[in-house]
């Protein structure tokens, strides 16, 4: 029995042993709250719907509704200046070129007779004065033109814009004869003054001696219209023939023996003939100014508007 015991004591195993870990706790004791603190009652049905936070907008959403603002505000302007633009002129239009018109009739008028005729007996202020008066109406005139032109009742009236390029088409004549009269006024008509007064003198040696003068002033003239170029070579011929025959008319006045009739009478038809050069050519400078006449176009530019504003 004993030996039954003994075996059975010595058939069981051996029993491991653990030593013995404290134990810690698994989560943090949660802070129990301080009296004074309060906490609202949580509702024992649920969780109450709560409002999502406002998102802000992107820039590119921000630049676009910017852009179609700013689209929105061309197209109208768009419609407002199609609308103003393509319509037809109005009367209070026609009535602004009538004034403009009437006032540029009015500086033609002023200087128009410092374009309708030439005479030797201008002083040299006169000559001064219309030169001036000529220069400054060309600018007006041309200025008030370029006005006009511009006008709503122009541009956007057919019948009215014709009447106007008439006007404009004789324009250019109009300032080619102011520029022919500038210089008759201020280099050739002094010239032609001078020697009218002095070739009537009896004194062979005073004609001589102003026809030597006028011949240099005509040399010096750079004149650049081709009326004014071609009297001051045909004068300057027939000058130069009277000079070269004065000499021996000279000699002959101072000693009968030596006179000849017929070179006397050559002489005087020389002289005489001077005067060809300058019927031609105050012939053709008026000429030039009744081509740059332009009073009839402005007067049935201005009648055509006055007719619309009556219309």
């Amino acid at each position: 029995m004993d030996d039954n015991n003994n075996k059975s004591q010595s058939q069981t195993p051996p029993q491991p042993q653990f030593q013995q870990a404290t134990q810690q706790p698994q989560f943090q004791q949660v802070q129990q709250p301080q009296p004074q603190q309060q906490f609202p009652q949580q509702p024992t049905m649920g969780t109450p719907y709560q409002m999502p936070p406002k998102k802000k907008m992107s820039k590119g959403a921000m630049w676009g509704i910017i852009g179609g603002i700013i689209g929105l505000v061309v197209i109208i302007i768009g419609v407002v200046l199609a609308v103003l633009l393509l319509g037809g002129p109005s009367k209070a239009d026609y009535k602004a070129a009538v004034d403009k018109v009437n006032d540029t009739i009015e500086i033609y008028n002023k200087a128009a007779s410092s374009l309708s005729y030439i005479s030797t007996s201008e002083t040299e202020t006169s000559l001064k004065s219309n030169r001036d008066k000529l220069t400054k109406t060309k600018s007006e005139i041309n200025d008030r033109l370029t006005e006009i032109g511009k006008m709503k009742a122009v541009t956007g009236d057919k019948e009215v814009r014709e009447k106007y390029e008439a006007l404009k088409s004789k324009l250019e004549k109009f300032n080619t004869a102011v520029d022919a009269f500038g210089e008759v006024y201020e280099k050739i008509m002094p010239v032609i003054i001078e020697f009218s007064d002095g070739r009537n003198s009896s004194n062979f040696s005073s004609v001589e001696s102003t026809i030597r003068k006028a011949r240099q002033n005509l040399k010096n003239v750079d004149a650049k219209n081709e009326t004014n170029k071609k009297f001051i070579r045909d004068f300057t011929t027939k000058l130069e023939k009277v000079e070269e025959m004065l000499p021996k008319v000279v000699e002959m006045k101072s000693d009968y023996k030596k006179y000849d009739s017929n070179y006397m009478s050559e002489f005087y038809d020389s002289l005489t003939a001077i005067q060809k050069p300058i019927n031609e050519w105050t012939s053709g400078i008026q000429k030039l100014a009744e081509e740059g006449e332009i009073r009839d176009e402005l007067n049935n530019l201005g009648t055509i508007l006055v007719n619309k504003v009556n219309k």
